[in-house]
């Protein structure tokens, strides 16, 4: 039930990551034959005076981005985190990209502080022991590369780790192992190609892009479009709204959390690149290009699944 405490934290590194979980989350606690006990809940950005009220109300299942949850836990004094089994950090190498290393260093040794369940195996005092539930506080990274920061992020918040690889590595030409961040590729049925347009051009290039895909692609296709900042993309979908409405007479605001909106024109910035769930995306169009290889596979990643 609500007051049964908080059992479960997810670390997310976005606002919009936090609402696809939590939504998930939703989904799977409300199917026919789940726990309908169980309470979720997102708590990232917005305003904090709500949060308040709803962790004072209670849940059991906190899905929050590090600094927001960071915020709660020194100044709400109804966050009360003494009874969470688990903490999961979701895209381990994002969570470190952003800097957020500190501050979940200062979450966990908060939670450890704050913690009233059993030590070296021992009972706690004057409380009986709750079926089913791990005795002591299981952490998760999850990360879809493990680079030196990542493996620093684990030395800090997993002990006595347990790695789990979901696919092995393949073998190179030369009969070597490769694995990892150098094993990554492009899926074979991807096509890439690329437009090399004046700069002064480039509106009209991306406007025509945009109506031959329209028209050519299937009855509603889905085509993101990648921009460097959110500045960028709020242009350009002022730009281009008439084309959107076109595409979709239901227009919403080009926020990030449209994966659960069945829009055919998306535009993003590498937020929507990691993590978020975009399903059936026919298209990538990547207006401004990316500052890394990495950035360039997470991107086109989106689509040829």
């Amino acid at each position: 039930t609500r007051h049964s405490g908080l059992y479960a934290i997810v670390l997310a590194p976005t606002r919009e990551l936090c609402r696809q979980i939590s939504t998930v989350l939703s989904t799977l606690i409300e199917c026919k034959n789940g726990p309908h006990w169980i309470i979720p809940g997102a708590v990232s950005g917005g305003e904090k005076k709500r949060q308040k009220a709803r962790l004072r109300k209670g849940i059991n299942i906190l899905v929050v981005t590090p600094g927001r949850l960071l915020d709660h836990l020194e100044n709400t004094e109804s966050s009360d985190v003494s009874r969470v089994r688990w903490v999961v950090l979701d895209e381990g190498d994002r969570l470190m990209e952003l800097g957020f290393e500190e501050t979940i260093g200062s979450i966990l040794g908060i939670l450890e502080k704050k913690s009233k369940l059993p030590k070296n195996g021992e009972e706690a005092a004057g409380r009986k022991r709750e079926a089913g539930l791990p005795r002591r506080r299981v952490s998760m990274l999850c990360s879809a590369t493990m680079k030196a920061n990542v493996q620093r992020l684990g030395d800090i918040s997993l002990k006595q780790a347990l790695y789990i690889k979901a696919e092995k590595g393949y073998n190179d030409a030369s009969g070597g192992s490769k694995s990892g961040e150098e094993g990554f590729q492009a899926p074979a049925q991807l096509k890439q190609s690329y437009v090399v347009v004046p700069a002064k051009l480039r509106l009209v290039g991306f406007n025509a892009i945009l109506k031959r895909a329209l028209v050519r692609q299937t009855a509603n296709p889905k085509i993101t479009v990648c921009f460097s900042c959110s500045d960028s993309v709020d242009f350009h979908f002022q730009v281009f709204s008439h084309l959107l409405r076109d595409a979709n007479p239901n227009l919403h605001p080009p926020l990030l959390c449209a994966y659960n909106l069945s829009l055919s024109l998306r535009f993003c910035t590498d937020i929507a690149a990691r993590g978020l769930d975009l399903p059936n995306v026919d298209l990538v169009i990547q207006f401004d290009p990316p500052l890394s290889r990495d950035d360039h596979l997470h991107r086109i990643g989106r689509t040829a699944r």
